[in-house]
């Protein structure tokens, strides 16, 4: 136990010496509620710093990477507009999941509705999307948000079902069954 002890006294030196000072620990959980709240934890000026270097780095790498692949991109993000203004003549299911891949690597959030979902994502398999968002989940139905969750490995869904109540086109009595 004692050198579990050292060890976790030594690794908390060294982030002080990077000059964090607020450690999740004994000593923050005595912070007040307001100071909870204003305090950046296991973060510093040098770690901040590293970060923004890295975080330009990797939008270099990205933008050469474009660049340097800029025929096959351009390609790929022509079919994108077709697939988007519904001409997919010519364009195969499995085509597709490398098409969105390029848009995707270009723009990180492609936004739509649940209605079109199935039919803009066509062609894509479960888990085949990263990330997914849906807001005003409250005013969804489960089965018109399933699709989209299925084809996600990670969704998040924010809404209030105290707000507006979902949508129904279907009569009561087929709702209920």
């Amino acid at each position: 136990i004692r050198q579990k002890c050292d060890k976790l006294i030594s690794d908390l030196q060294a982030v002080h010496a990077l000059g964090v000072r607020h450690v999740i620990g004994p000593d923050f959980w005595k912070l007040s509620f307001e100071e909870l709240h204003r305090t950046s934890v296991n973060t510093s000026e040098i770690i901040d710093d590293i970060r923004a270097r890295i975080f330009i780095k990797s939008i270099q790498l990205h933008r050469l990477t474009i660049l340097s692949n800029a025929k096959r991109f351009l390609s790929n993000l022509r079919m994108v507009g077709q697939m988007l203004s519904g001409n997919t003549k010519g364009l195969s299911l499995h085509d597709r999941p490398v098409i969105w891949d390029s848009l995707f690597f270009v723009v990180p959030v492609v936004s739509t509705t649940l209605a079109s979902f199935s039919r803009l994502f066509a062609g894509m398999g479960q888990d085949s999307l990263g990330w997914l968002l849906i807001d005003e989940a409250g005013q969804a139905t489960p089965q018109s948000a399933a699709g989209a969750i299925w084809r996600s490995k990670r969704a998040i869904l924010i809404g209030d079902p105290l707000q507006v109540e979902p949508v129904f086109t279907l009569p009561d009595s087929v709702v209920e069954i």
